[in-house]
């Protein structure tokens, strides 16, 4: 596999998982409150798909505690508004262009590998 992808959506997080799963492993969270915890038990990712509307808390929530004990991580917030939060390294709107998710994702993998090669 090429990475770890931690997704948290209620909505779509199903698809998302399904379209990923051949190329990374995932990890979804269909609520913020579970994604929360597993973080702060030290959950393995190396990068977020966080919906900013949960059933529980917010996305939004989500994105500034993953930052909090992981700022390295790149974390993309996903919404059907036009709208990024200041801790989102970026967001890819709904309905979600997934040839888009996947460039975004190989180019951030392939970066991380050449990282690791690098060390």
């Amino acid at each position: 596999m090429n990475g770890t992808v931690l997704i948290v959506d209620d909505f779509c997080g199903e698809v998302l998982e399904d379209y990923l799963r051949n190329n990374y492993d995932t990890v979804l969270y269909t609520n913020g409150r579970d994604a929360v915890n597993s973080i702060n038990d030290d959950l393995f990712y190396q990068l977020g798909l966080i919906d900013l509307s949960l059933p529980d808390i917010s996305g939004e929530d989500v994105i500034n505690f993953s930052k909090s004990k992981h700022p390295e991580i790149r974390i993309y917030s996903i919404s059907g508004y036009d709208y990024k939060p200041k801790n989102a390294d970026g967001y890819f709107p709904k309905p979600i262009d997934f040839q888009l998710l996947l460039k975004v994702l190989y180019n951030y993998f392939e970066g991380f590998k050449s990282l690791q090669k690098v060390f």
